[in-house]
């Protein structure tokens, strides 16, 4: 959770992506993290990526899913249901 308060976005347009090898993965949001953001969730190891969808920070900084996450941590944790697929 730590860093810059405010960080650029991974990719222009204000678009954040959070990266797991784990095909069920849950997309993870920090309550510093910036709720104006579009979150993209992209599974998969080299050379295959699935990108599994996205969320609105603001739809996704919700307290339905504040969770311990396996790690310890406090976060947003998505399920994969929750995200949309469409305009992908």
């Amino acid at each position: 959770e730590g860093g810059l308060a405010n960080p650029p976005a991974d990719v222009e347009g204000d678009i954040e992506v959070r990266f797991s090898e784990y095909p069920n993965a849950h997309l993870m949001i920090y309550k510093s993290n910036n709720p104006q953001r579009t979150y993209f969730l992209v599974t998969g190891r080299f050379p295959k990526y699935n990108v599994m969808g996205y969320i609105w920070g603001e739809k996704g900084m919700v307290d339905k899913y504040w969770k311990r996450t396996a790690r310890g941590t406090m976060a947003y944790w998505i399920p994969q249901e929750a995200l949309r697929t469409d305009h992908m």
